[in-house]
C-alpha cells in the first residue's frame, strides 16, 4: 500500500505559501476621511458693493495635492491619514451661466485653514471667500440711489422707457425694474463710457449681476459710439427667482478694440416683451464691473 502522507505534507506547505504569496500582493484596505462642503460664502466691504455671489462648485486641495472639483453642496472622500492637514478650495462659477463651462474665479480669494482628519469619520467645512486685493470695480450700480447710472439707449428703447428702483420685489434693498406694455414694449439699457479696459488680453474683466425677469434678455458690447454694431455675449433665460450671472468680457474686448485709438466700451442689457404677454417686468441688481 502506497504512503500518500508526504505527497499531503508536501501540498500543504505549497498551498501555504501560496495563500501567503497572495496576501502579500494584496495591499491593505485604505478606508478614506470624508468631507462635506454646502456652501462658500463671499464676504466684501462696502466699497466692493454686494456679497450677492453665486459659487456653485469648489476644487479643493489637501497638503496642495488636488482632491477634486465638485458640484455644491458635496461629500466627498479624501485619502489621507489620520491628522492634521492643509485645505484648499478655490471658488467655481458658471462662466456666462453655462454650468458645463465651469471657471476658478479669478476675484475671490482662495480659503485655507487647517483640518483634522479621520479616517471613515465625516467633517464638514464652511469655507468663506473674499474679493482678491487686486480686484478693480471699474463700475457698480446697486439701485440704492435715485440716480440710476444704467443710460437707455435711445435707438434701442421703444418710447424711451426707463428703468426705476423699487423695494417690491427687489434682491437687496431696492433694485432697477423696467415694466414692459403696451407701446413701451422693449428696453436697452447701457453701461457707457467705460475707459481703460485692458485691449491685449492681459487680464480678466468679468461683469456681474443679478437679475430676475419674465422675458429672455441678451447682455452684450459695443465699442466707441452708440451707432456702432452691437455684439451679443450671452443670452439669458427668464426667471421668476432672482439669480447671479457672471459673464467674461475678455474675448469680447479683445475683439471688438482692433484699434489703437482709446475709446470708450458700452455694455448693454436689451429685452422686450415676448409674444402673446401683456405684460413683462426686468429686474436687475447689483451690477459691476470686474478687472
Amino acid at each position: 500500500m502506497k504512503n500518500y502522507f508526504p505527497q499531503f505534507i508536501c501540498f500543504f506547505v505549497l498551498l501555504s505559501i501560496g495563500l501567503a504569496s497572495c496576501k502579500q500582493l494584496d495591499p491593505p484596505e485604505t478606508i478614506p476621511a470624508y468631507m462635506r462642503i454646502n456652501s462658500v460664502q463671499l464676504t466684501t466691504t462696502p466699497a466692493q458693493g454686494s456679497n450677492s455671489a453665486n459659487i456653485d462648485c469648489a476644487w479643493v486641495y489637501i497638503d496642495d495635492n488636488p482632491v477634486g472639483a465638485f458640484p455644491l453642496p458635496c461629500t466627498f472622500p479624501i485619502v489621507a491619514s489620520n491628522g492634521t492637514h492643509k485645505l484648499m478650495v478655490i471658488s467655481g462659477i458658471e462662466n456666462d451661466g453655462i454650468s458645463a463651462q465651469r471657471k476658478q474665479y479669478p476675484f475671490y480669494t482662495n480659503f485655507e485653514e487647517n483640518v483634522t482628519l479621520t479616517q471613515g469619520q465625516t467633517i464638514t467645512v464652511s469655507p468663506k471667500v473674499d474679493y482678491t486685493s487686486y480686484a478693480d470695480f471699474h463700475f457698480m450700480e446697486n439701485f440704492e440711489n435715485s440716480f440710476i447710472l444704467l443710460t437707455p439707449n435711445p435707438n434701442k428703447t421703444q418710447n424711451n422707457d426707463t428703468m426705476v428702483t423699487t423695494n417690491v420685489g427687489a434682491f437687496q434693498g431696492r433694485s432697477g425694474l423696467v415694466v414692459m406694455c403696451g407701446a413701451n414694449n422693449r428696453y436697452e439699457g447701457d453701461i457707457d463710457t467705460l475707459f481703460n479696459l485692458p485691449k491685449d488680453g492681459s487680464t480678466d474683466v468679468y461683469l456681474e449681476f443679478n437679475y430676475k425677469s419674465d422675458a429672455p434678455f441678451s447682455v452684450g458690447m459695443y465699442y466707441g459710439s452708440v451707432g456702432n454694431e452691437q455684439t451679443s455675449i450671452v443670452f439669458v433665460d427668464s426667471s421668476a427667482t432672482w439669480n447671479k450671472m457672471y459673464v467674461e468680457l475678455e474675448p469680447t474686448i479683445i475683439q471688438l478694440a482692433n484699434t489703437t485709438v482709446e475709446l470708450p466700451f458700452y455694455i448693454y442689457f436689451n429685452t422686450q416683451l415676448p409674444s402673446g404677454m401683456d405684460t413683462a417686468r426686468f429686474m436687475l441688481d447689483n451690477i459691476k464691473v470686474v478687472q
